[in-house]
């Protein structure tokens, strides 16, 4: 805090009469960097402050190096405050439409913009590129798994940036494209890190669509409601080499699971009860192409 002693007796200025609506107790810094450099401390202790110019050569050194350890949370400060100036309400971080991604605006070759790739489990690391083909569901592109890799603890991760809810309805379009050890095709929603998340899979090889959590980088099965210990999910034809369409809707604890516009069945499980990214999954040496992904946040705002 600026003293008494540093400034002469006139520099101390009221703040009711020179700085209105400002709350004692907080330090404001309100500078364009090309002219000059206001700061205002405020006096904890009673309703005075003093203000300070970078065009008093006297003060300069004073006040510079209060400016430059706070310069930081300045910016910050400054950009709420001209938004408010400009009648902008701050938008929670929470707060975020639909993600509806069909790949024409991606490069083919490439990974597709904001997402990003990982791998639970062990072997190489997953492929997603962009690629053209000609029975594409919208367009002519669609999000491929590339790898081939047989190892069968693996399982590749490809998770929207961009979208994060804890209540959430997530589909896409899956083909099975090959695959010995597996051709599987998945949907991941409260994912926290590739070792934390719920997976919704097809798999055409053994015809059937099982939910698991994945916690502490371990997968395990969760039963559907209503059916025994030794359920595994639900048989069902899931056809390789054609499109099909896999959805998951999360409410709290309970999560509906659709193949193809049928609901299969629903799990309930606690495991992971906030907020996480959406994205998509696959398993082994599943090569697998991905379409119309789609995410809406159910959470209320």
């Amino acid at each position: 805090m600026l003293r008494d002693e540093q400034f002469a007796v006139d520099e101390r200025i009221k703040i009711l009469d020179h700085i209105p609506q400002v709350n004692r107790g907080h330090t404001v810094f309100n500078f364009p960097l090309l002219e000059k450099i206001n700061a205002v401390e405020l006096e904890s202790q009673d309703e005075y402050c003093f203000r300070a110019c970078v065009a008093y050569p006297f003060l300069e050194g004073i006040i510079m190096s209060r400016l430059l350890s706070n310069l930081l949370a300045v910016l910050v400060a400054f950009g709420a405050i001209s938004s408010m100036a400009q009648g902008e309400a701050p938008t929670p971080a929470s707060a975020r439409g639909p993600l509806q991604l069909d790949f024409e605006g991606d490069a083919a070759g490439k990974s597709p913009a904001e997402f990003s790739v990982s791998r639970t489990g062990r072997g190489a690391e997953g492929q997603w590129v962009v690629l053209e083909v000609k029975d594409a569901p919208s367009g002519t592109k669609v999000l491929v798994q590339a790898s081939d890799d047989g190892t069968n603890y693996r399982f590749p991760v490809c998770v929207n940036d961009g979208f994060r809810a804890k209540d959430v309805d997530v589909s896409v379009k899956f083909k099975p494209i090959t695959g010995r050890v597996d051709q599987a095709a998945g949907i991941v929603w409260r994912f926290l890190d590739v070792d934390n998340y719920y997976i919704v899979r097809a798999n055409a090889l053994e015809n059937n669509v099982v939910l698991y959590k994945v916690e502490k980088g371990r997968r395990s099965d969760l039963k559907p409601k209503g059916t025994g210990r030794e359920a595994y999910g639900k048989d069902v034809e899931v056809p390789g080499g054609k499109w099909s369409t896999l959805r998951v809707v999360a409410r709290g604890n309970t999560f509906e699971v659709h193949l193809n516009d049928r609901k299969l069945f629903e799990v309930e499980d606690e495991t992971f009860e906030g907020a996480g990214k959406a994205g998509l999954w696959t398993k082994a040496d599943s090569v697998t192409q991905f379409d119309d992904l789609k995410a809406v946040s159910l959470d209320k705002q």
